[in-house]
């Protein structure tokens, strides 16, 4: 499962990525493609930060007891 919220979290940020390039941004039908992939995957996006958060928080934690 891990393995699967990383790929979406890589995918991400390469289409964030590939988004900002100058010659995407010349490109119009390519700049609707990439928002709305963006969109489709923001709130996963979003709780696979969480989660590493939270995992870091815990991992920390239990290095304290």
């Amino acid at each position: 499962m891990l393995d699967t919220l990383l790929s979406i979290e890589k995918r991400y940020l390469e289409t964030r990525e590939q988004l900002m390039e100058p010659a995407t941004l010349a490109d119009n039908k390519k700049v609707t493609l990439l928002n709305r992939e963006l969109r489709k995957w923001q709130k996963l996006f979003d709780l696979i930060q969480e989660y590493k958060k939270y995992t870091k928080q815990l991992e920390e934690s239990k290095e304290l007891i």
